[in-house]
């Protein structure tokens, strides 16, 4: 499950020191979790995979737009939050168990601050939910920067994405 999966890696070889960013970590750990062990540094930077914004997006059809809090804590633990902005992805992240969020470089996404470049979880409780009439169903994105809607991709069909991805590049 991938639950069980996410955490900090780059604190270990091959990836020590590895400067990640959230759709790459979010891509490892679907990775590592669909195929049994975390891809080699090769496989993680190969066309792929890298960038990984395109798998991302890929998942975005098959995801349901969360209109607020209530929503998003009934999310199944496992599946993959994206904030998207202009049908773009900008941050994704995953729901663990106990209405935590894990994710890298999730510096102002919450109102608690991230890490930089580094791993961090969240309460749910800490995503910030817009209130305007023009803004509902939307989150403040990074630093106030943005205003995102935000999506919940079910486990499988954000593996599924990976395994397609990794398979046509075969």
């Amino acid at each position: 499950m991938l639950v069980n999966t996410v955490g900090n890696f780059t604190n270990r070889a091959p990836f020590a020191g590895t400067h990640v960013m959230c759709h790459g970590a979010t891509v490892f750990w679907l990775y590592s979790d669909e195929f049994g062990s975390p891809p080699t540094l090769q496989q993680f930077t190969a066309p792929a995979m890298s960038p990984p914004d395109p798998i991302v997006r890929s998942m975005l059809r098959y995801g349901q737009q969360l209109q607020n809090a209530r929503a998003l804590t009934s999310v199944a633990p496992g599946s993959v939050l994206v904030f998207v902005e202009n049908s773009e992805p900008k941050h994704s992240c995953v729901a663990l168990a106990g209405h935590r969020i894990g994710g890298y470089n999730q510096t102002g996404w919450f109102t608690t601050n991230g890490v930089a470049g580094g791993y961090s979880v969240h309460n749910m409780s800490e995503a910030m939910w817009l209130t305007g009439l023009m803004q509902r169903g939307q989150v403040r994105g990074s630093h106030d920067r943005m205003h995102c809607k935000l999506y919940a991709i079910p486990e499988g069909v954000a593996k599924a994405a990976v395994r397609q991805a990794v398979q046509l590049a075969v």
